[in-house]
């Protein structure tokens, strides 16, 4: 996401631009006064930073740091302010991360080995882990304040390839006629003679 609270209910960290000139960042907005400051700046040529989430005692930002087209990390940063730490060193696409209910964790929708899949890392650093149990195409992970929980959007392709009469007899009456039928992508059909 773009937008989220903190867990006191008095701040949102959001993310926009100081500039039409300027990358993305993270701005901290005090609801009660409407007050607005940065948290991060990111490097002047980067696309900049997104997809917040911070922890569930209030005390950090997680976030995704975008330095060039398709290449992702995450970072964290103190809301009280401070320089950022990676924690992730993959430069793959990251879409979507999410606080475990301790804080020791933060689960992510990356595509480090194939098609879109969740990993965990320690917030504390260390090498990511899969959770293959997910499956691929997924994106966006949230995980319920208890723990017990996790959900998450996943994508399908399913495309199947279909054939039509162009010349003969029937052709306008036939229409179209499936021709595979998958779960999976399939395309670029190359008729024999």
């Amino acid at each position: 996401p773009f937008i989220t609270w903190t867990p006191d209910g008095k701040t949102i960290a959001m993310v926009d631009k100081g500039s039409p000139q300027q990358p993305y960042r993270v701005w901290l907005l005090t609801v009660d006064t409407g007050e607005r400051r940065p948290l991060t700046t990111p490097p002047r040529n980067s696309l900049g930073d997104s997809g917040v989430a911070i922890s569930p005692d209030g005390r950090t930002l997680a976030f995704i740091r975008n330095p060039t087209y398709m290449v992702t990390d995450i970072y964290l940063a103190p809301l009280s302010g401070g320089e950022p730490t990676r924690l992730t060193f993959d430069n793959r696409i990251i879409v979507g991360l999410a606080w475990t209910p301790d804080g020791r964790e933060i689960v992510f929708s990356s595509n480090r080995s194939g098609p879109g899949s969740l990993w965990r890392v320690s917030a504390s650093g260390g090498k990511p882990v899969g959770l293959p149990e997910a499956g691929e195409g997924v994106a966006f992970p949230t995980i319920a304040r208890q723990g017990r929980r996790l959900v998450f959007s996943r994508t399908t392709d399913d495309t199947n390839i279909w054939g039509i009469e162009l010349a003969g007899p029937g052709a306008s009456e036939s229409g179209p006629v499936q021709l595979t039928s998958s779960t999976r992508a399939d395309g670029s059909p190359q008729l024999s003679s």
